[in-house]
């Protein structure tokens, strides 16, 4: 029998195959070969230290814990293996576990305070954390770091913004501070600033590290090699900066940029991909695949790590009203009674309750959104005069904490209010839903959303169209002079390109169809693959004007015209328009109401032949819907009902 301390010929070809996948950081596959060592030898306790330290480095912390925990029952005094254990229980979101662990640990080890202090920031122990950034164990940048993480966590982010400046003028460049600092602008809402410091961390990981493949899945690279979860990523903060910089541009509006930016990160696994990325990549793909979406976000609620957001845009987005799956986020909640009670305000909860109480008891529905909304507004009206005392005092720190107030305060409002009023849009009643819109101008009135909304709820009156007009017109002047106008949604500028034509002033929408064609233009020509349907559905609202007037011909003609190529031009919101002006023709000819010309007839049949040999997308569900359909078998649907008609 060999001798223990001697190394069998095997492991010692191990040893060196370890050691320079770890030189080439290629932690994965030295995390193999140390399974297959451990398999062999359970009780190795250098393979066991090894494999602890690459899943540590390849960001797989509850493998790293387990490692640890395995040489803590080889070695239960080794006090550096009890401090590692407790590091990646922290990181692998058991900081009360890590508390216990760290707990054996004396105060004179190096980073064992830092470490507690990391653990106490974890569990909200914001009186312990503040004790130990006096200790002299914890550097003046470290505390610095940490005073700014404390400031965050309380929603100072204006102060919290200068510990992080204050903590990068102390050393060199560092990614992680910058990436600090322009999550305090996103939170400030200075989302230009914001947008300027994830570009600084970008640009020094193109320039120091080209290995990191940054882009290279945007370009179409082929066989583009996936980068591991190396110290070398995680210092460079650059998955931090683009998901930074996704977040800001889905915040704006601006899905295709935030896809763009999520895309452009260093390609990862699809398994090596963090919770937040996986988080903000659901968010981005929700308009064109939904299904995707909740699936990835539902993912995410199983892991033992994820976004504090990840629950409530999930049950958001089951209660919109794009969507409107208020069973599904009734059962998410009856699921998860702990994160109800931990991850949801108070407010947000008797939100959601009016929103699945809406589609079974909408009056109901309207005066919990109407008690909910008169509280909220209760609110912005005192941050008004809080923000008009902080001026008079000409306090800049007050008056920069009160106007950030007031927006956070808003931005929850908004969506309240319109629900209220989508109400009373629900039910045709667009003068309610003028009415509610505007008891709240005076804190309303500089919002995008409010005045778009507004702007349809008056639009859908008869005799309004110069009201409407005016509140579209400055939306779409303000996105003409800024990011150009396939920022605004398609229906506010068909609306008013409706609007000017009803007043007869064709030239005006004639001029703004042109600058939404050259707009489409120019985008196909920077990108081929890119899709703009905002020219198409204004053509859809001003054929559907005609239809209504009578024109139906004249109507159907501009409409199917417009949606050609099929291939192209059909999807779910372009359908939706084509569809509902099909159904009222079909109501009138059923009625004997109206009539159509024999031409713009066999025209009609052969673009719902044409339509179900289209692959086409899914459409559903809805709040009235339970089954998803196809626009192939809606054509179909419509093609027999026209048929029938064609007999009577």
């Amino acid at each position: 029998m060999s001798s223990p301390s001697k190394q069998r010929p095997w492991e010692g070809q191990i040893t060196n195959q370890v050691y320079s996948q770890i030189a080439k950081e290629e932690y994965s596959e030295a995390c193999q070969l140390l399974k297959d060592l451990l398999r062999r030898k359970p009780r190795c306790q250098a393979g066991q230290s090894l494999l602890g330290f690459c899943s540590y480095q390849r960001g797989d912390y509850q493998a790293a814990a387990d490692s640890y925990a395995a040489l803590l029952q080889l070695c239960p005094e080794n006090r550096q293996y009890r401090q590692d254990f407790a590091k990646a229980q922290l990181k692998a979101g058991q900081s009360e576990e890590a508390a216990i662990t760290a707990g054996a640990i004396s105060s004179h080890r190096p980073g064992a305070d830092l470490l507690q202090l990391c653990i106490k920031f974890a569990l909200n122990d914001i009186p312990g954390c503040r004790q130990l950034l006096d200790s002299p164990a914890v550097s003046p940048l470290d505390a610095c770091t940490a005073a700014g993480c404390l400031l965050y966590s309380e929603g100072n982010y204006i102060e919290a913004h200068g510990k992080f400046a204050e903590a990068a003028a102390i050393c060199t460049l560092r990614p992680q501070l910058i990436y600090a600092m322009g999550l305090c602008c996103y939170q400030e809402k200075q989302y230009g600033a914001a947008l300027a410091l994830a570009a600084e961390i970008i640009e020094h990981g193109v320039r120091e590290h080209p290995e990191l493949g940054i882009g290279s899945t945007a370009k179409g690279q082929a066989n583009v090699r996936r980068i591991p979860n190396s110290p070398v990523l995680q210092e460079s903060a650059l998955i931090e900066a683009f998901n930074l910089k996704a977040a800001v541009e889905l915040h704006m509006g601006n899905v295709n940029a935030a896809q763009s930016a999520l895309q452009d990160m260093p390609p990862r696994a699809e398994a090596d991909l963090d919770p937040v990325t996986l988080h903000n990549l659901a968010l981005a793909a929700s308009e064109e695949d939904a299904a995707g979406c909740f699936s990835r976000l539902h993912h995410l609620l199983t892991s033992s790590c994820f976004p504090a957001e990840a629950f409530s845009n999930l049950l958001l987005l089951y209660c919109s009203p794009q969507h409107a799956l208020y069973d599904a986020a009734a059962d998410l909640m009856a699921q998860n009674p702990d994160l109800v009670e931990h991850s949801i305000s108070k407010e947000l909860l008797q939100f959601l309750d009016a929103c699945m109480l809406k589609q079974r008891l909408p009056d109901a529905a309207f005066e919990k959104f109407e008690e909910l909304s008169s509280k909220q507004l209760e609110g912005l009206h005192k941050l008004v005069k809080d923000l008009q005392v902080a001026r008079l005092s000409r306090d800049e720190l007050a008056i920069r904490k009160a106007i950030l107030a007031y927006g956070a305060a808003l931005e929850i409002f908004i969506p309240v209010l319109m629900a209220q009023a989508h109400i009373s849009w629900e039910m045709e009643d667009y003068c309610q839903a003028e009415s509610l819109l505007e008891q709240c101008s005076d804190v309303c009135q500089d919002h995008g959303v409010w005045r778009c909304n507004l702007a349809h709820a008056t639009f859908m009156q008869d005799g309004k169209t110069a009201e409407a007009m005016d509140l579209y017109a400055p939306l779409i002047e303000k996105a003409d002079a800024s990011d150009g106008l396939l920022q605004v949604t398609a229906i506010s500028i068909a609306n008013l390109c409706a609007a000017y034509i009803l007043d007869g002033q064709n030239d005006k929408a004639e001029a703004i169809m042109h600058s939404v064609e050259e707009e489409e233009r120019h985008a196909l020509l920077k990108d081929p693959e890119a899709s703009s349907l905002h020219l198409c559905i204004i053509n859809l609202v001003i054929g559907t004007l005609y239809c209504s007037r009578g024109l139906w011909d004249f109507g159907l003609s501009c409409m199917l015209k417009c949606l050609e190529p099929n291939e192209r031009k059909l999807d779910e919101d372009t359908w939706f328009y084509t569809r509902n002006c099909l159904l009222s023709l079909l109501d009138g000819l059923a009625k004997r109401a109206c009539s159509i010309k024999e031409e713009t007839r066999a025209e009609l049949m052969h673009f719902l032949q044409h339509v179900q040999e289209v692959p086409t997308c899914l459409i559903g569900p809805s709040a009235t819907e339970t089954t998803w359909s196809s626009i192939s078998c809606e054509s179909q649907q419509l093609l027999q009902v026209f048929r029938c008609i064609q007999t009577m």
